[in-house]
């Protein structure tokens, strides 16, 4: 599962599976929304930027430090 964010609405949502749509050529994204199973084209969707991330990021920038995050940070 990760975090992508709907291009139209700007909320986050989770995807819980991906599978490939030859004919229109994007992949479909498995979400839960409204109380139901829904696959929806990725192209509605942009990556989801963990705001803390970032924040830790160009703090550690600015004084010079480098740090390489591990998955799960």
């Amino acid at each position: 599962m990760f975090k992508v964010i709907h291009k139209e609405t700007e909320k986050t949502v989770d995807v819980y599976d991906i599978t490939y749509e030859p004919i229109s050529g994007y992949p479909q994204f498995l979400i839960y929304e409204d109380n139901q199973w829904l696959r929806k084209s990725a192209k509605h969707f942009r990556p989801y930027e963990d705001k803390k991330k970032k924040l830790l990021e160009s703090n550690l920038k600015d004084k010079n430090y480098e740090y390489k995050f591990e998955d799960g940070m």
